[in-house]
């Protein structure tokens, strides 16, 4: 793990093409991403542990993302399982505990079964607690 303020945001901002780098060119399997015409199914990513707004209920959070790319809502589902949000997805984000907050974060990461997942944060599963 690297020390706050090290720059792992940073270049994984520039690999997601969210940041123009200073020099060099950032790829994932040798393409940039802004290639990808489906990004979600060749990478996950995870910036902010809390990227869900308050307002959104997870279940159409991840729908919308699933349907950008193509993924059925039966996907959805199943990740929404796999991250501990099936009992919870219709609820709003906002009224999610500190350490719910960070689960649709995970799960916007996983609809398409990336072979490549970036995290800018340690992301704990239910086997590591």
């Amino acid at each position: 793990m690297m020390r706050n303020g090290a720059g792992k945001t940073t270049t994984l901002r520039v690999t997601l093409g969210l940041e123009a780098p200073t020099s060099g060119t950032a790829l994932v399997g040798g393409r940039r991403y802004r290639e990808f015409i489906r990004p979600l199914h060749q990478v996950g990513s995870l910036l902010g542990a809390t990227a869900l707004p308050a307002g959104r209920a997870a279940w159409f959070h991840l729908l919308a993302l699933a349907q950008s790319n193509g993924i059925g809502q039966q996907r959805v589902m199943e990740v929404l399982e796999l991250t501990g949000l099936e009992t919870v997805a219709a609820r709003r984000a906002g009224e999610f505990s500190l350490g719910m907050k960070q689960r649709p974060g995970i799960a916007a990461a996983l609809p398409a079964d990336p072979p490549v997942l970036l995290a800018a944060t340690v992301v704990l599963t239910r086997r590591d607690v």
